[in-house]
């Protein structure tokens, strides 16, 4: 063999995930709890990266009858009090609701806080840290994320200074949220918003629970995602319930998103990524009712590029990270 073999993004994140996380992956998937005992929660992690940062803490209770929390970035002084300006992004992570948020996930925020104060523009981010699978299942996370919305209308805020937004599972808890705005769910109380929202941002969004685009076989060989864990990830996230449009927005029609309760939409995704056709399928049924989304499917990236490649140590320029930066900045202004 003359050359060394040149891998693709894809391929090289499979062989580092199986290699260096080989033994934690395995277990993550078939021994849930366990993994989730060994990688802490969204508080833990938040806490590990505030600290290794010389980031103040600056945690929330959302909800006491929940126990939920939410954990803040980029927060000086009040909110909604008039002081402060630009907006504020209530941000669902990824991890296939049976992963807590993870360092990537901080970075990736703090960047884009960072790059919106260089600008002289303001940005800050609440990650909620939701019930995990299977300890809570749907709707928990949905009826979670109501409530970390509504705790941001009780500081004042209007809903045109609130962004929206999520990674993967959180892109889906995304959905389904501005879902329920418009038409609620059957079994999470109600409430209508004075105004839209100023955005929603869907990065690598799991639109669908079933696996059975053409995509996952295409992709196979190109994404750090696994099959029989995204299969493992739902079953663990529906319990027994059954997929709904809440739970697998590309089930909505172009009428459901007509009254959608959001001023701007972004979606991005990767060619490379096990979800990509899904993700396509739902781009076209949501742009029937909303000409207006924009959307990036980053040639040659894999799914949640913005976190998956910062967990594997991979340090290079991101088209959707630079697409959704300016995206994001222009919300600002």
């Amino acid at each position: 063999m003359r050359e060394k073999p040149k891998l693709s993004t894809g391929e090289y994140l499979q062989l580092t995930y199986a290699v260096g996380f080989g033994g934690a992956y395995y277990v993550f998937v078939t021994l849930i709890r366990i993994g989730q005992a060994l990688s802490g929660t969204t508080r833990d992690q938040y806490k590990i990266w505030a600290t290794k940062n010389g980031v103040k803490e600056d945690l929330v209770e959302i909800d006491s009858n929940e126990g939920i929390w939410g954990c803040w970035l980029g927060r000086n002084g009040g909110v909604g009090d008039g002081s402060n300006k630009g907006k504020t992004l209530l941000w669902f992570h990824g991890g296939g609701y049976v992963g807590a948020a993870a360092e990537p996930h901080f970075v990736m925020l703090w960047a884009f806080i960072q790059e919106a104060k260089a600008r002289g523009e303001t940005l800050r981010v609440l990650i909620l840290e939701y019930d995990l699978a299977p300890h809570r299942v749907y709707p928990a996370q949905l009826r979670q994320a109501t409530l970390a919305l509504q705790y941001l209308l009780s500081t004042g805020l209007k809903p045109s200074e609130i962004l929206i937004g999520g990674d993967s599972a959180g892109g889906n808890l995304a959905l389904g949220l501005l879902l329920h705005l418009s038409q609620p769910h059957p079994e999470i109380p109600p409430f209508s918003l004075t105004d839209k929202l100023a955005g929603a941002i869907l990065v690598s969004p799991w639109v669908k629970l079933q696996t059975d685009s053409d995509s996952y076989a295409r992709n196979r060989h190109k994404d750090a995602l696994n099959v029989d864990a995204i299969r493992s990830w739902a079953a663990s996230f529906l319990g027994k319930s059954t997929t709904d449009k809440y739970n697998t927005p590309v089930q909505a029609t172009k009428d459901d998103w007509k009254d959608v309760k959001v001023e701007k939409l972004v979606v991005t995704s990767g060619s490379d990524e096990l979800l990509v056709d899904d993700i396509r399928t739902f781009v076209d049924i949501l742009r029937k009712a909303r000409p207006d989304v924009e959307y990036l499917e980053a040639a040659g990236e894999a799914h949640d590029a913005l976190v998956m490649d910062r967990a594997f140590g991979l340090k290079h320029e991101l088209k959707s990270e630079k697409f959704l930066s300016a995206w994001i900045m222009a919300r600002l202004k």
